[in-house]
């Protein structure tokens, strides 16, 4: 007869098969070390081919012995054979050893390009009419750095730098941009541009604000630095849909040269067209349609290294020679806003 304390006992939970504990994490060497010993023939020729002395590759791998618990060579006169743990081991190492291989290939490439390539984004006044003269002095104090520029609209440099694309940029919005830091570079003024064929060619007074919102222009995209300001000038007036919508300075410059609407501009962008003749300028009432350019950066912190030292050039090729900082003169002997 069965009694009742056989019947609880094989009824009641059984306590879990206790496992044997994890051994310590081995060091890559070591794991390096026994692969090549396993396919060198010798811990001597293992030695040699990480360029470590034989008594420190022996004592590397009677570590790694006493740390996994478990006998990985034999040595003989003829040389070193895997035991059959140790060749179960090298099995197992051998994927992790591929992928650190890959691992440290591709953190080599990132340093590469960090020591070699700088990036950056600008938008496209900038990018077109002041970027190229600070890489050139940047260039000419570092010939050996390669430096890949981007041209963009504002919009675009900024998401460049939130993803990671670009170390540096240079915008024209005059909203500051969240979540990066920024310091001005040089100012910028906006021009009323027309052909010489159009009736404001031969207006005697300035035009207004109002006007100008009153007129259907070609305008950059949106996003761009130049329309942003633009916008935000014109806000208080009633608007007219723009006569076109382009995504270049050139493109404007061209449009309105061969007889299109009138547009806005920055004065950098079209003083070679004004001073051959192609463009007028349109002196305007009230202040001046300014901006600041910003270099533009990830935090946190001042700049730092070569995106300092570029902002710096930026900064200091502005102020020496601001590229138009004199007004263009304007049509009817008015100077465009200075």
């Amino acid at each position: 007869m069965r009694s009742y304390a056989n019947d609880m006992s094989k009824d009641a939970p059984q306590p879990p098969l206790s496992t044997p504990p994890l051994p310590p994490l081995p060091e890559l060497r070591a794991l390096d070390l026994l692969c090549r010993i396993v396919r060198c023939g010798s811990v001597g020729a293992a030695a040699r081919d990480l360029g470590m002395s034989q008594p420190q590759a022996s004592r590397l791998l009677h570590r790694l012995e006493r740390d996994l618990g478990v006998e990985l060579v034999r040595r003989s006169p003829t040389g070193s054979t895997p035991t059959t743990s140790g060749q179960l081991v090298v099995d197992w190492a051998s994927p992790i050893m591929a992928g650190t291989e890959r691992l440290l290939t591709g953190v080599a490439s990132l340093r590469a390009d960090a020591e070699s390539g700088h990036s950056i984004a600008a938008s496209l006044t900038i990018g077109e009419h002041l970027a190229p003269l600070w890489l050139a002095v940047y260039t000419r104090r570092h010939p050996d750095r390669q430096v890949r520029l981007r041209v963009t609209n504002s919009a675009t440099v900024i998401a460049d730098l939130h993803r990671g694309a670009v170390d540096l940029g240079f915008i024209e919005t005059v909203r500051r941009p969240a979540g990066l830091r920024t310091t001005v570079v040089a100012t910028d003024d906006l021009v009323v541009v027309t052909a010489p064929t159009h009736p404001w060619a031969r207006r005697r007074h300035p035009l207004t604000l109002a006007e100008l919102a009153d007129t259907a222009l070609v305008v950059r995209e949106l996003g761009s630095g130049t329309r942003d300001t633009l916008d935000r000038a014109l806000s208080p007036y009633p608007r007219r849909p723009p006569a076109m919508e382009l995504s270049s300075s050139e493109a404007i410059r061209t449009a309105v040269a061969a007889g299109s609407a009138p547009a806005v501009l920055s004065r950098v962008a079209v003083a070679d067209a004004v001073r051959a003749g192609t463009l007028v300028v349109i002196s305007v009432a009230g202040p001046a349609l300014r901006r600041q350019l910003r270099a533009v950066w990830r935090p946190p912190g001042r700049p730092v290294g070569w995106v300092g030292e570029f902002v710096r050039i930026a900064r200091q090729s502005s102020a020496a020679d601001p590229g138009g900082t004199t007004p263009l003169k304007s049509h009817a002997g008015l100077r465009a806003a200075p």
